[in-house]
């Protein structure tokens, strides 16, 4: 009897906890200027595939992408840009999620570039090759159609969307709990960062 009580009770707990709070969404937060340098410069420099994780579903992520180096001077400008911007946005995550620990952390950074057709089918970030811990969105243009940010349930039924605009950040889990992708382009070109601290 006590049992069953107790099972109901933490049953209640559970469908109460909403996993879409972990979602956090900041809206225009990336000075334009440098949105508009970033995107710039997406433009002339992802021009290769971007990876995926599992070698055999290569129509799983069809974007064009560029890892910023720290070998490289003009990357490590934006990188720093980027890891500000980060910051302030983990800053005001942590104080909301206050478990969450992320000292001598990694920050891996890539420019996205999608023209008409590309898109990333359901996914989440977190794979043994790289243990990433929480996946940021810096999106850097408005002047697209498509190229929705979406999450799914376990069964991949549509649970939150975003149509991102200019300098809007989202940031959010990189686990198992967390798939998410982004709509096809129909028109124009959308520009991005995602980032990962691993």
């Amino acid at each position: 009897m006590i049992v069953t009580w107790i099972g109901k009770q933490l049953l209640t707990i559970c469908m109460q906890m909403n996993l879409n709070e972990a979602i956090q969404y900041y809206p225009s937060i990336i000075d334009p200027k440098k949105c508009n340098i970033l995107s710039h410069y997406a433009e002339l420099v992802a021009k290769e595939r971007g990876p995926v994780f599992e070698p055999n579903n290569t129509e799983a992520r069809k974007v064009f992408a560029y890892n910023l180096s720290q070998d490289n001077v003009q990357d490590n400008l934006y990188r720093d840009w980027v890891k500000s911007y980060i910051t302030e946005i983990l800053s005001k995550y942590m104080k909301k999620f206050k478990f969450l620990t992320v000292e001598n952390a990694n920050l891996t950074t890539q420019l996205l570039r999608y023209p008409v057709g590309n898109y990333y089918k359901t996914h989440t970030d977190f794979h043994k090759e790289q243990p990433r811990v929480m996946s940021f969105i810096l999106n850097l243009n408005s002047d697209y159609i498509g190229g929705q940010l979406y999450f799914t349930d376990q069964n991949e039924k549509l649970s939150t969307f975003f149509a991102l605009g200019t300098g809007d950040i989202v940031c959010f889990p990189s686990n198992y709990l967390y798939p998410h992708g982004i709509m096809p382009i129909t028109k124009g070109t959308r520009y991005s960062i995602v980032a990962w601290i691993i």
